[in-house]
């Protein structure tokens, strides 16, 4: 027990004749693992937000008005066996309409402008598993022979919608930022780590 008090009793003492560099150290420490802490943190709710807008992806098939039930039911079951589709889901003429007004409750002149008609086709609505398979899974269905039949517009491009340029800028940003997280949470771990040494 002498020897622990002894212990004590010279660590404190050697504190007290260095008080300054022991405060610098503690302090230097301190502030180099504090630094390190909050962007580790930052880094990690970073990744979940640029997660969380990368999973927003999804992709719409608009259909035509006279599209047969038979060549909508074997289209949806061709989209569900794609690799990288989590759910199919459809939304009638009705529906779609439906959302439409209820998206425009601040222009509602806009719903009187159609004059009680419904411009808006059904579609089929694609959720994805992995949204970096957007593209590929676009082609998919683009390439179908019955989607060929029964697409909504005039073209088969411009019934199959998922933001084309958007979700390549935004795969390009997300994986920028994932990028320059990382490399600024390496620098400081570096120089938190040259900061320690150089204390030590």
């Amino acid at each position: 027990m002498s020897s622990f008090a002894y212990f004590i009793k010279e660590s404190l003492r050697g504190f007290a004749r260095n008080l300054s560099t022991a405060l610098g150290s503690i302090v230097t420490i301190f502030l180099s693992l504090l630094i390190i802490g909050i962007f580790f943190v930052g880094g990690i709710v970073v990744e979940r937000v640029v997660s969380s807008i990368e999973n927003e992806v999804s992709i719409a098939v608009f259909l035509a008005d006279d599209a047969p039930e038979s060549d909508v039911q074997t289209l949806e079951n061709y989209i569900k066996g794609l690799d990288g589709v989590a759910s199919v889901g459809f939304t009638t003429k009705e529906q779609a309409l439906d959302n439409f007004r209820n998206s425009m409750t601040s222009n509602p002149e806009i719903i009187d402008s159609l004059d009680g008609q419904n411009p808006l086709p059904a579609s089929i609505d694609v959720e994805l598993s992995d949204p970096q398979l957007v593209e590929q899974v676009a082609s998919s269905i683009r390439e179908n022979t019955t989607f060929q039949k029964i697409y909504g517009y005039n073209t088969a491009a411009e019934s199959l919608k998922y933001g084309q340029q958007t979700v390549q800028k935004l795969f390009d940003l997300t994986s920028a930022v994932r990028y320059v997280g990382i490399a600024l949470i390496a620098l400081l771990i570096f120089i938190a780590m040259v900061f320690i040494n150089n204390t030590i």
